[in-house]
């Protein structure tokens, strides 16, 4: 079923910083819409975010379009739609409906060129989509939950092209994702063991045929962030205001960062650089990033110094945020917003092992007594040169910074 309409379209009001390359738009709905927009997600690019309408049991997806500065509110044509996720460029978004109303669609993934198509359709009364949460950069597979009818617990759906759903098994009841890695080959998932179901693990399932592994078992009150693009790592929050912490092929459980989330984290670059999220500040709910470099910062507090005018905006979350950590979404008030922080992208390692500051003898003094099973008080991943292991191999290569060289 194609869309019937491309045609509605409302320019946002959009503020540009004055220092270049920093951009501030609050978020309008398109005519018509039925509700006052919110934001869910931003495309990999950064130039496509999409949402919905709040109204209860109808809302209108949306799309907005980035033409530099610009922002344009899109209706994709059709209502009862929660848009879920997209691929890597914003062509083709996926989602679900709310209050199983939508007699056109109960799962299903759009594009401008096909419009709306139905990943499932009432009534279920076999093996079909039911939610839909992940999907790969050029939009060919798609994961989330699926369910032979409605009294059954959801078991994690997979499809991949054109071909037919299928569960990854009922030996496992998915609690959060599944997230579909860049590339189509991984998807990640936490989920609850039939055979110890007050646990919680980290799962992991390669295309096109598996297997599906349970990578590590995992704090319960863990939130999945983010896969990385190649499938390999998955990061994730181990409770509101935890540490972060990630899972790699080969490595396990480390933690990135017992100091970066000090309220909940939203979402994660891929490269596990920078995060976002909502935190406390003042009793009020406060949108914030994190990089190793610059620490937590509060967006609002980072926009203004950089010269942006914010028009009166509270920014009380971040949602989510672009491959390179420059674009990110979030709600506020009066409207939900988008930025562009463009500034110098943090370094690919930081040397500063004990967090003082300074990247000296002292941090190369830290990193050996980690490797050599000693304390981590800063919550560093000690494998510096990010080759699987934790050896004298990394304090080689951090000698070789601190001294003046370049990452490894």
């Amino acid at each position: 079923m194609r869309t019937s309409s491309w045609a509605a379209f409302v320019a946002a009001p959009f503020i540009v910083a004055a220092a270049a390359g920093q951009v501030f738009n609050s978020l309008e709905a398109p005519a018509g819409a039925d509700g006052a927009p919110t934001v869910d997600g931003v495309s990999a690019d950064g130039l496509v975010l999409f949402g919905r309408s709040l109204s209860q049991c109808d809302p209108t997806p949306i799309r907005w379009l980035r033409s530099g500065a610009a922002v344009a509110a899109q209706s994709l044509g059709f209502d009862n739609g929660l848009p879920r996720t997209s691929s890597s460029n914003g062509w083709h978004l996926a989602g679900d409906t709310n209050c199983d109303a939508n007699p056109n669609a109960l799962t299903w993934i759009w594009n401008p060129s096909d419009g709306l198509q139905a990943l499932s359709v009432l009534p279920v009364e076999s093996f079909r989509f039911t939610q839909i949460r992940g999907l790969s950069g050029d939009g060919s597979v798609v994961a989330g939950y699926g369910q032979p009818d409605f009294t059954a617990e959801p078991e994690v759906a997979v499809r991949i092209g054109a071909g037919p759903v299928f569960s990854l098994g009922t030996a496992q009841t998915p609690t959060d994702g599944p997230l579909v890695s860049a590339d189509g080959s991984t998807v990640v998932f936490i989920g609850r063991p039939a055979a110890n179901p007050t646990s919680r693990v980290l799962y992991r399932w390669t295309a096109p045929a598996g297997p599906l592994v349970p990578a590590a078992t995992i704090p319960l009150t863990a939130d999945l962030l983010a896969v990385s693009n190649d499938g390999s790592t998955a990061y994730f929050q181990t409770q509101y205001g935890g540490p972060l912490q990630r899972h790699r092929v080969g490595e396990g459980v480390t933690t990135v960062s017992t100091v970066c989330c000090p309220g909940l984290a939203t979402d994660i670059t891929p490269d596990g650089r920078v995060v976002v999220g909502l935190a406390t500040r003042s009793g009020q709910s406060t949108a914030y990033m994190w990089d190793a470099t610059n620490g937590v910062r509060f967006i609002d507090t980072l926009l203004t110094g950089l010269g942006v005018n914010l028009g009166g905006a509270t920014l009380t979350s971040a949602k989510a945020i672009s491959d390179d950590g420059t674009t990110i979404v979030g709600e506020g008030a009066p409207k939900p917003w988008m930025a562009d922080i463009d500034e110098p992208p943090p370094p690919a390692c930081d040397p500063d092992m004990n967090q003082d500051g300074n990247a000296d003898q002292d941090d190369v003094a830290y990193l050996i007594n980690v490797v050599g099973g000693g304390g981590n008080p800063t919550g560093i991943d000690p494998d510096f040169n990010q080759d699987g292991n934790a050896d004298q191999d990394d304090v080689a290569a951090l000698i070789d910074t601190v001294g003046g060289g370049g990452c490894p």
